[in-house]
């Protein structure tokens, strides 16, 4: 049923994107002609535009890092992010940077719910082992691990044993 639910969403999120995409319009219109000095004058601010934007950092990186994060789900179904973080974050203010979970999963001692993958540590017994790119788990929590800027991470499902049995 969550799965059905999860699809529905994503399908309606789709098809909002395409209708809103496909109603901008898009006219451009080019301008006459000017007198070469124009010409040459123009091809100067643009030269001087390029060169400033390749030394300054652009609005889309925003000064942030990047690192790949997957996601595998209890059915064991692998979920890409290409994550941006700020310098020196943790997995958990990662997460939150990225908009993976929410302000109540920030604060709360365990995350449970990262972009609507579930791991219930209450009431399933269940949580998120942090790996690296070659699926070695790296044991430490998500208030420990320092995310660094081109790594790779894997969030797998874990279902803590059951000791008591």
């Amino acid at each position: 049923m969550k799965k059905i639910f999860a699809f529905s969403m994503i399908l309606i999120l789709c098809l909002g994107l395409l209708t809103a995409c496909s109603s901008e319009s898009t006219t451009t219109t080019e301008a006459p002609a000017g007198t070469e000095a124009d010409k040459t004058e123009a091809a100067k601010t643009e030269a001087a535009t390029t060169e400033a934007a390749t030394e300054a950092p652009t609005e889309a990186d925003d000064g942030k890092l990047t690192a790949h994060l997957t996601i595998i789900d209890k059915e064991g179904q692998k979920f890409e992010y290409d994550i941006k973080f700020s310098e020196e974050t943790t997995m958990r203010e990662a997460l939150f940077e990225a908009g993976l979970i929410s302000e109540e999963q920030h604060g709360a001692m365990f995350i449970e719910d990262i972009d609507g993958h579930v791991a219930d540590v209450m009431n399933d017994g269940c949580t998120w082992i942090i790996q690296d790119k070659d699926a070695n788990d790296i044991s430490a929590n998500m208030d420990e691990v320092i995310v660094k800027d081109g790594d790779e991470y894997i969030l797998q499902y874990y279902e803590v044993p059951n000791f008591d049995d």
